[in-house]
């Protein structure tokens, strides 16, 4: 990020849907040229410490405790089905394959907690901003779980509460008298919301609106116990990998020329507490733009559905925020394809559901199935929570 002072410790993430995470330092500087599709103002940034993604290794990754932040705040959940998993990640290289994507290396790719607020009044301003509009989507979230949960009577229990209509088994001996009260659950759910952090949404005001939609929903989802992750992505240079690519003289056009990086705002094992309150009201001050680079969105999409998809739930729910296509030096048409072909295999074949939130844009139309536009902050809770709603209680 463009101002983290770097740390000499190696971290690492303990995800074991994320699969072949290594460790590295950070100890060369980044350049700071600037590229097509993303907003390069502000310098040079540094590459800090955090997880590298690798989607073609299934092996086990291990976990280190990252100095600046308790892993266990970030580290997905371990308890999940092993299947999934390795389908998913064999899903992710197919995908690849049938797409002719190939990547360079994901040697320095990154995730990583985000940066905090740097103006001490960024979390007041982004409550005072959304507070009108969490009861108002909660109230309808709730009504619609309501609506759809389920209150039976089991009969034929021996203990609980007297079943009237089986006192006539006393006669014959039989105490199986009572009933006890079962309700359904509408749904067991996971949620990951997805933010673009690239240069394209730092024009107007479509970055603070994505930041402010998230700690909307974020707030919402909290309120109503569902487990959920809000993480960006973007990428950022590096002079290694760049060196790397030199070096080996580009005999290959690979689908992206940088590194990706997946800034976690608040991961699934956090709470939604002051720090996570800060990574998010950094998405809405005005000079957090410097580290807003490219978007390589069908890889980035992938590796939010696998940290998903460790989650036990019986239904996993991607929301993505952001404001179109795919940019980043490289190959646009890999990178326009595959996402394309990721969104496909996560809704048909991965069980996982993707709804975009077109931030003042409606070229997400072009990717996903399912998707809504949202021009200003204040159409939040009629435009995006009838479609949220529909999409976590639908049968």
């Amino acid at each position: 990020m463009g101002d983290n002072t770097e740390e000499g410790d190696d971290t690492e993430e303990g995800d074991d849907t994320e699969e072949g995470d290594d460790t590295e330092e950070g100890d060369d500087t980044e350049e700071g040229d600037e590229s097509s599709g993303g907003d390069t103002s502000g310098g040079s940034s540094d590459e800090g410490e955090g997880e590298k993604t690798q989607p073609g290794d299934a092996e086990e990754s291990e976990s280190k405790e990252a100095p600046h932040s308790p892993s266990s705040l970030f580290d997905d959940e371990r308890d999940f089905d092993d299947d999934i998993s390795k389908a998913l990640t064999k899903a992710a290289v197919e995908e690849m394959k049938d797409s002719a994507y190939q990547i360079f290396s994901t040697d320095w790719d990154k995730i990583e907690p985000a940066q905090m607020a740097k103006h001490p009044d960024s979390i007041e301003k982004m409550v005072d901003k959304t507070q009108h509009m969490i009861a108002s989507i909660q109230k309808s979230l709730e009504r619609a779980l309501a609506a759809k949960a389920r209150k039976t009577w089991n009969p034929g229990q021996r203990r609980g509460r007297i079943s009237p209509g089986s006192l006539f088994k006393t006669a014959v001996g039989d105490d199986r008298v009572f009933r006890t009260r079962y309700e359904t659950q509408a749904k067991n759910t996971a949620v990951s919301l997805l933010v673009d952090c690239s240069g394209s949404m730092s024009w107007g005001e479509k970055i603070e609106t994505a930041g402010l939609a998230a700690f909307a929903l974020s707030s919402t989802l909290e309120r109503l116990k569902i487990s959920h992750e809000v993480i960006g992505f973007t990428t950022q240079e590096s002079r290694q990998m760049t060196m790397a690519m030199k070096k080996e003289g580009l005999r290959v056009q690979y689908a992206r020329e940088e590194a990706l990086y997946m800034p976690i705002f608040k991961g699934f094992n956090e709470r939604l507490t002051v720090e996570a309150k800060s990574r998010l009201a950094h998405l809405t001050e005005g000079d957090c733009h410097p580290w807003l680079r490219e978007n390589v969105d069908g890889e980035c999409l992938m590796i939010a559905a696998r940290r998903l998809k460790s989650q036990r739930a019986e239904r996993h729910l991607l929301i993505v925020l952001s404001d179109g296509k795919p940019a980043c030096p490289g190959d646009w048409g890999q990178m326009h394809r595959h996402l394309i072909s990721s969104v496909k295999a996560l809704d048909e074949n991965l069980g996982v559901e993707v709804v975009a939130l077109g931030i003042a844009s409606a070229a997400v139309s072009g990717y996903y199935r399912k998707h809504v536009v949202l021009k200003k902050i204040d159409e939040l809770p009629v435009t995006v929570v009838g479609e949220l709603a529909k999409v976590l209680l639908a049968s």
